[in-house]
């Protein structure tokens, strides 16, 4: 059976599903770690190791804010098609740049909750952190669509982004 192109709305939706699916992944491992270190409910956390949790997310957010959105400007000349291909391309890149950086504070959280007592709140704080993170920058919205736009639209060519994932103009 032959593959045909995705609509411009489904690709959006695509995009949706599969972030909106990494959303619950914070919460599935909560709850994983809460059988697995369901023992150091009651232990205290350390609180160099929970504001070095917060410390991640909050450099995470500047590195989000500062470089999340960048893309390689579009060169001027090109088809619509070819424009509107090489947008929604950029577009996914940066999003999994975007996903990669946010999951870094449950990440660091999990690796740290096995070397000290008190270790699934620090799971909580890496997980909260990072839900913040994901859907802040991750999930496909209109803001994240216009950032990613404005980068791409540097030299003054239309990136047509907005027409190739479906949303109004």
């Amino acid at each position: 059976m032959p593959s045909t192109p995705t609509s411009t709305a489904g690709h959006l939706r695509q995009l949706r599903i599969m972030v909106g699916a990494l959303l619950a992944a914070p919460l599935i491992i909560v709850v994983a770690m809460w059988f697995v270190l369901g023992h150091t409910l009651t232990d205290p956390t350390p609180w160099p190791f929970v504001i070095a949790v917060v410390a991640i997310g909050l450099v995470g957010e500047l590195v989000l804010r500062t470089f999340g959105y960048r893309t390689v400007v579009l060169p001027g000349g090109l088809s619509p098609a070819d424009t509107m291909a090489r947008s929604r391309l950029s577009y996914q890149a940066a999003l999994f740049r975007r996903m990669s950086v946010a999951e870094l504070p449950l990440l660091i959280a999990l690796a740290l909750s096995f070397v000290t007592y008190g270790g699934f709140y620090l799971v909580l704080f890496g997980a909260a952190i990072t839900l913040n993170l994901l859907v802040v920058h991750v999930w496909p919205s209109q803001r994240s669509v216009d950032r990613t736009a404005a980068s791409l639209e540097l030299d003054g060519a239309d990136s047509r982004l907005r027409e190739a994932l479906g949303l109004p103009r």
